[in-house]
């Protein structure tokens, strides 16, 4: 049986939103500027990930 969420899912989950709260508390970024630069980090993330099976077969 497979479970939809792993320990790797949550833990990664976990340290994200630790993270986020370290980078507010600690550092004073401002939740606007930390949301501008997640999204622009996160955009070429997204494309390795979706594209890691593609294998480039034409």
């Amino acid at each position: 049986m497979k479970r939809s969420f792993s320990i790797k899912r949550i833990i990664i989950c976990v340290a994200l939103v630790l993270t986020v709260f370290v980078a507010i508390s600690v550092f004073k970024v401002t939740p606007s500027n930390l949301f501008f630069w997640g999204i622009l980090l996160l955009c070429p993330l997204m494309h390795f990930w979706m594209m890691k099976d593609d294998k480039h077969k034409h």
